[in-house]
């Protein structure tokens, strides 16, 4: 099932950009809001750090390099993991956000990301 606001997003999967960086999977531009998302079976402290440098990247000029055609807003960080996040991970969280203001959010499956999403593009 996808929603109309899955269509009004683009998805960006930086892989394929071959950034010279520790880097997130993929990036959800949804109007002016952008969300970093990691993708990962066993959520690590490592992830964090990726979100945080790719946001940092995207902030410092990389989003002209994904997309010239606006500028973001917001940047929101989405750790999607299949297991639950441990107490060293939810630290990290509770740590790295302030580096970026906006949280980092931790989701299970893809409908909770897609709702996450649109929660947030509403505000």
């Amino acid at each position: 099932m996808t929603s109309s606001r899955e269509h009004s997003c683009r998805e960006v999967d930086l892989d394929r950009l071959q950034l010279q960086f520790k880097h997130a999977d993929k990036l959800l531009i949804c109007g002016s809001a952008v969300f970093v998302i990691e993708e990962t079976s066993n959520p690590r402290i490592d992830d964090v750090r990726k979100i945080v440098e790719t946001i940092e990247w995207l902030i410092a000029g990389g989003i002209n390099y994904v997309m010239a055609d606006r500028k973001p807003q917001s940047y929101h960080g989405i750790v999607h993991a299949e297991r639950r996040i441990d107490d060293l991970v939810y630290r990290a969280l509770v740590f790295e956000a302030p580096k970026i203001v906006r949280p980092i959010y931790v989701v299970k499956c893809s409908e909770a990301l897609w709702r996450k999403v649109s929660e947030t593009v509403k505000h």
